[in-house]
Parts: structure tokens; sequence; C-alpha cells
């Protein structure tokens, strides 16, 4: 082989090798982005399933007469408030609407409602 091929073919091993490394290293990187994906997902199924049966005890606790909670879908508001719209006993119609948020220290409030389906229970407390 002439010297000129002899480089000619260096220079083109040398750039698959920069190739492999960066595949390689390109990689790397995206599994741990989506192992980090994966947790973020993790974590939000986990904040959703918590949150939701805090709502169903707190909900329960407030008023008599409920058979099923069912949760439609939750939105995050622009403030960082998450609220969870629900139907209480087969109400879906917007006139049984009912919303609940999460505050920043995990408690879980009534956010708005049209027509409760259920009493409230009375406080046997007062």
């Amino acid at each position: 082989m002439n010297k000129a091929m002899k480089n000619h073919y260096e220079i083109w091993l040398l750039f698959f090798y920069v190739l492999i490394v960066i595949a390689i290293f390109g990689g790397i990187n995206l599994k741990k982005h989506y192992d980090k994906v994966q947790k973020a997902e993790h974590q939000r199924v986990e904040f959703v399933k918590k949150t939701q049966k805090a709502i169903v005890k707190d909900f329960a606790s407030q008023y008599a007469g409920v058979k099923t909670i069912k949760f439609d879908k939750y939105l995050i508001n622009p403030m960082g408030h998450v609220a969870f719209i629900i139907s209480v006993n087969g109400y879906t119609d917007n006139e049984h609407s009912i919303s609940y948020t999460v505050n920043d220290d995990g408690s879980v409030e009534m956010l708005s409602y049209s027509t409760i389906p259920v009493k409230k229970r009375e406080n046997k407390g007062r």
C-alpha cells in the first residue's frame, strides 16, 4: 500500500472510532434520560393514587350517602395546584361537577362544586 492510501485508511478508521465512541456515550445519556423520565412518571402515578385516596376519605367523611366516586381527570393549574374532577354516585353531568385541589402541603380540599348529589353529614361534636 502506498503512503497516501495508508493515510486515507487511517483517517477513515479514526473517523469510525470517533463515531463508535459518540454512539456509546449517546446511548448512555439516552438511558439516563429514559430512567429519569420513568422515575418521574412513577412518582406522578403514586402521587395521583395517594391523592385520590385522600379525596375519597375526605369526601366520604363530610357527606352521607356516597356509593361511588369516579375520577374523571386531573388538571395542573398555572399556579402549580393540581385539581381533580370527580363524579359522585354516577352523576357525570356538569350540574353535579365537583373539583378538589391539592395544596402545597399535600392536603386536599374541595375547590368548587355546582350541586352535590349527597347530603352533608351532621357534626355530632357541635
